[in-house]
Parts: structure tokens; sequence; C-alpha cells
């Protein structure tokens, strides 16, 4: 039976892994299903227990007990395609005028090659930027770029036209509780765009329209498996209602977005007590027994604090296959590192 579920290793998975003893039809439902447990347990205790068992599921999404396989569901094509020609309506009928720079985006993407991760610049730039000192932080960006590209991944950064000048000097937004409306790019941030631009490893999305527009699309252009993902924190609340229905939209978000927080370096103070202080670099290093590209994701792990970012390093971990879980973080610290399960 197919299991609405994320299968991967280190994943809980409740089967129904029996001997052959239970005789009752594929679509009965849980009631009946307890009933023949309680009237088995009965009879017999101690044969009991191995009609329902605990496990965890291996890489393949497999039961190592009963040998059946928990499916990922996905969006099927024809959702799919409902979702881009309703993201393209949105933008006809919100930004006329600028709609076909979504249209200019949606014919790029057929001639690329598949791409394996999509990145909301916006939302990775701004997390955990809240404070006095808070700035559109490129740093963010490009640890999660370097990690998944470590691990082999294709990887296709979104940002907004607004964030990658061309020249310096230069300033950008600045959409946190910091006092300046916007910030001036350092020559350190704009080395990262120019290598950005020059690896093709970004997309500039037009001024006028919704930057959420374009990776949602793309998320939806591709239907080969494993599925396109979206690294964002995003919960989609103004997207959710009127794109798709709500099983679907679930699904999608369950199967495509990766979310994802940030480790730093232990600092004497914290940049929210120094008026004016430099948000601290985040680190980390990749970890992966096999390319990002394959049929699993691996996790991404933090590394050892330094006041520089180092270069990520390969080390061989447990790859999880379909599954996409939040790490846990203290609110508001600045003490972690890049963490994507």
């Amino acid at each position: 039976a197919d299991a609405d579920v994320n299968a991967g290793a280190g994943a809980d998975a409740d089967a129904d892994c029996g001997d052959g003893d239970d005789t009752g039809d594929a679509d009965a439902d849980d009631g009946a299903r307890d009933n023949r447990f309680r009237q088995q347990r009965q009879a017999d205790p101690a044969s009991a227990s191995q009609l329902c068992v605990r496990v965890q599921l291996q890489a393949n999404g497999e039961c190592p007990c009963c040998g059946s396989s928990a499916k990922l569901l996905t969006i099927d094509a024809q959702t799919c395609q409902h979702l881009k020609s309703a993201i393209l309506h949105r933008a006809a009928t919100r930004a006329s005028r600028r709609e076909h720079h979504l249209r200019e985006f949606a014919s790029w993407l057929e001639e690329q090659p598949r791409f394996d991760y999509l990145l909301d610049g916006p939302n990775i730039a701004y997390h955990n930027q809240n404070f006095a000192a808070g700035r559109f932080s490129y740093a963010q960006i490009d640890v999660i770029l370097t990690l998944l590209r470590a691990q082999g991944a294709r990887v296709l950064l979104l940002l907004p036209a607004k964030y990658a000048p061309r020249a310096l000097p230069a300033e950008v937004p600045n959409h946190t509780c910091s006092k300046a409306t916007n910030t001036e790019v350092s020559e350190e941030d704009f080395g990262r765009l120019s290598r950005w631009r020059e690896q093709g490893l970004m997309y500039e999305c037009a001024t006028g329209l919704y930057d959420d527009w374009f990776w949602m699309y793309a998320a939806a252009h591709d239907l080969s498996e494993p599925r396109t993902r979206v690294v964002t924190n995003d919960a989609m609340r103004d997207h959710s209602l009127d794109l798709m229905p709500p099983l679907q939209f679930q699904r999608w978000r369950t199967s495509q977005i990766v979310p994802f927080c940030f480790i730093y370096p232990d600092q004497p103070e914290r940049p929210d007590q120094a008026e004016g202080a430099q948000p601290p670099v985040p680190v980390a290093s990749a970890s992966a027994s096999e390319p990002a590209s394959s049929s699993s994701s691996a996790p991404l792990t933090p590394a050892a604090a330094s006041s520089t970012p180092p270069s990520p390093s390969a080390v061989l971990g447990t790859t999880v296959a379909n599954q996409n879980k939040v790490g846990d973080s203290e609110a508001g610290a600045a003490t972690t590192t890049a963490h994507l399960v």
C-alpha cells in the first residue's frame, strides 16, 4: 500500500509487517485492522508483536521487515501543469506589463538541463538577520551554494535584480529591523555576485515581479525523478489557497521543499548586542555518500567553527532518501552552521 510519508534512513515508520496471518483485504479500514490485531493478541500474545513492528526504512524506502516500499507521493504532471498555468495567470493579472519576463524565464528553462536544487535567494539571505546590524547576507547564500555543489548537485540561485548590482559603489534594500533601509554592497559580496554570474549559478528575477513565482514555476517544470527541490523556509501562505488543492499542495511542499537553518561560530557577544557590529559568517561542511543528483539527497552537517568560512569538505555520512526535515536551532542564537536535512 502506498504511504504518504517521506521515506529515508533515520525515518521511523509504523508498518503492518506480518507473517502472512493477516488475511484482510488491502482496503480494510483502520478499525477492522485494529480489531484483528486485538483478536490475535488475545489468542496468541507471543505472536502478536509480529503483526506490527516499528522499523527503520532503508535508504531506498524499503521496509527491512516485509520488503514493501513506501512511496513518496508527489504531484502529478496534470497538477504541475496547472500550477505553472496558475502562476503565469497570476503574473498576467497582477503585473501585466512585466509578465513577459516570467515567460522569458519559462522559455529559458526549456533550454537548460535539469536542476537538482533551486535556492530562494532572499529567504536564505535574510534568515536570522532581524537584528540591529542585520542585512541581506550574500555570505549565507554562498554557504548553501558551496555545500550543495560540493555534493555534485546542479544548483540555480534565484535572486531579484535589485540585489544583484553590476558595479560598485552600490546599495541594496535592507528589509530587517535595522535602522538602515539600504545597505552598501561590500567588495567581498560584489565578488561573490561576480563569481555566481561567471559560473552560471544565478538567474536575476526582473524587478516588478514576485521572485517566488520564478522558483515555484521552476520547481514544477521538470517531472523527472528525483524532483527538483527548493531550499527555502517560505511557508508559502500567500500561495497555498489558490494554486492547487490543499492535499496536493501539502504533498508538493513535503516532497520538494527543503527547509534550512544556520549555525554560526561562537563570538564574544551576540551581534544584536552591539550597534553596528557585523553579523557572523556561517560555516559548514558537506556530508554525503553519493551525489545529490542521484535518487538520494544527503544531509549537510555542521563543521568545526572558524573565524572565516572554510572550504566545505565531503565527509562520508548517511544519506537520506526523499526526506525533508528542518533541523533544530536556538531562536536568535548567533552560534551555529548551515544545516540542511
